[in-house]
Formats: C-alpha cells, sequence, structure tokens
C-alpha cells in the first residue's frame, strides 16, 4: 500500500480569480497563479457606497427580527411584545475578522 503513496503525483493548484469588494466600496481583481505565491491584485474601480456602510455610521441597521422555525429563519412576526410579555431573550453575535491590512 505504501508503494502505491510514492507513486502518487501531486497535482499543481489551478489559477483563480476572486472579486474583493471593500467595505468602503473599493472594488479588486485578484488574480492566483498556479505557482504557489502568484498574486496580482488589480484595482477595479469604486462602486457606490454599501447601504450598509451608510447605515452604520448613522448608528441605524436595517436588519429585521428573525426566528428559528421549522429548520428555517423567518422574518419574525410579533415584534411588539411588551417587557412583561418576554420569557427569554437569545443574542445571535457574528465573529468577523478583518486583516490589519485593510485598516487604515
Amino acid at each position: 500500500m505504501l508503494d502505491a503513496i510514492k507513486g502518487f503525483q501531486k497535482g499543481g493548484l489551478k489559477a483563480t480569480e476572486t472579486i474583493i469588494t471593500t467595505r468602503d466600496g473599493k472594488r479588486y481583481r485578484e488574480k492566483k497563479g498556479e505557482k504557489e505565491g502568484e498574486t496580482i491584485l488589480e484595482y477595479e474601480g469604486q462602486i457606490a457606497t454599501p447601504a450598509y456602510l451608510k447605515q452604520a455610521a448613522s448608528g441605524f441597521s436595517s436588519l429585521q427580527p428573525q426566528r428559528y422555525s421549522q429548520g428555517k429563519w423567518r422574518a419574525a412576526t410579533n415584534t411588539t411584545a411588551t417587557p412583561s410579555q418576554i420569557t427569554t431573550l437569545k443574542f445571535v453575535t457574528y465573529n468577523v475578522w478583518f486583516a490589519e491590512t485593510a485598516w487604515r
């Protein structure tokens, strides 16, 4: 069995292209070549400021309350409960890592 593994030829990397949009709307095309470490980053321009960035600056979020029901996230239908009607409180948070190179 080990002899069969010795003859295994490792395939090379495939060239890929990825469109990257930064928080401030700058758009880049990242091209990775078939050789390891071969990366080209091309600036493609500026798009309109994303809505979430405008909302974050104003302290507003358009995210609507959701509830998990029957295996899916669904819009919460009753969001007007009074504090005395609330028996449980759940929070969902998203941990997002941003590379230091994106901060200026």
